[in-house]
């Protein structure tokens, strides 16, 4: 809420979208909201090349596709002076010391673009805005730190963005204030593949920014964000109300979101999600709700944990007097 401070309008906005209800007053309300000073574009291509302006989808495959659209836009303007840098693929059967690496094959390249971070052909281009896929083990950055490209060709030079800065200034600016890093290919983590085996990619850990996923802009404060938000395409589709609070918020002023698609089926869409309850949003709001009362102490009421989607588990607690740890891992099946 202090980011929209300075808009009476956004903050009316996340005001309702953090209500556990709207009524259809509410509605109608949101809705004349954002049709009035939200930005609209009838599609992704006529949203300005603005490297200020982030095109913001809840999933991973939309975005993808949205940095190949660029970047095919990119090279085919002959003003710009673009550097394509491949990356080499290796797979392995088995790890350890007599790990054989192989060429992959079609499919399992396939599987490794799903997996990593680094793009297999990552195209470059003097003044881009690229942000890093890793954290540097000298600690020179850190994973999605920005960055801006001022030699395209290996060895490629930039100038690092200030941890956790969202917003690009000038080239002067850049030059004269960012910190300056010559980056070169590193062969990335090596990871599982579905149908058995280990890949791994050598390639720059860069990518280049110009797209995001809601997720990964949290705690971003951004000079303008795009999403192309959809009832009838499902890869446009949100599933939760958080991720339209996480998009609205991210901007100073509602002027600065361009919401992507016909006018009826974007307001459909902010329609339904923001009605939609998630499956810890009972719990949730009751446990504010308790632990907020403070006219009595201790707590007026216990915590209902019947609101919680998952049952607890009856289990003792240890009785030990020298403490205890314990390690959730989530497992692909």
């Amino acid at each position: 809420m202090v980011r929209a401070a300075g808009d009476m309008n956004l903050m009316r906005v996340l005001s309702l979208l953090r209500q556990a209800t709207l009524t259809d007053d509410d509605q109608t309300e949101l809705r004349a909201l954002i049709t009035s000073n939200c930005t609209f574009a009838a599609s992704l291509a006529d949203v300005p090349v603005d490297q200020n302006i982030i095109r913001v989808f809840a999933k991973r495959a939309p975005e993808r596709r949205e940095v190949a659209r660029l970047s095919q836009l990119i090279q085919s303007d002959n003003s710009i002076q673009c550097c394509r840098h491949e990356a080499v693929d290796e797979v392995t059967s088995s790890l350890g010391g007599g790990a054989v690496w192989r060429v992959p094959t079609n499919a399992e390249v396939h599987q490794l673009n799903a997996e990593l971070q680094e793009p297999r052909e990552l195209t470059l281009y003097h003044g881009c805005i690229v942000r890093f896929t890793r954290n540097d083990s000298n600690r020179a950055y850190t994973n999605g730190q920005l960055a801006y490209v001022g030699h395209a060709a290996l060895p490629v030079r930039v100038f690092i963005a200030p941890s956790g800065n969202r917003q690009i200034p000038s080239e002067t600016v850049i030059v004269s204030q960012w910190e300056p890093y010559t980056v070169r290919p590193l062969w990335t983590p090596t990871c599982a593949l579905k149908r058995g085996g280990y890949g791994r990619r050598l390639q720059l850990p860069l990518r280049v920014y110009v797209s995001t996923t809601v997720h990964k802009c949290l705690g971003s404060t951004m000079a303008g964000v795009a999403c192309k938000l959809s009832v009838a395409e499902t890869p446009y589709r949100f599933w939760e109300k958080a991720q339209l609070y996480v998009l609205l918020s991210r901007v100073k002023r509602l002027q600065d979101v361009t919401l992507v698609g016909p006018l009826e089926d974007v307001m459909n869409a902010v329609a339904e999600v923001s009605t939609r309850r998630g499956q810890y949003d009972a719990y949730l709001y009751h446990m504010l709700h308790v632990l907020g009362d403070t006219s009595t102490m201790p707590l007026a009421q216990p915590l209902d944990m019947s609101l919680l989607p998952y049952r607890p588990v009856d289990l003792e607690l240890p009785d030990a007097s020298t403490g205890f740890v314990y390690w959730l891992m989530s497992l692909r099946t």
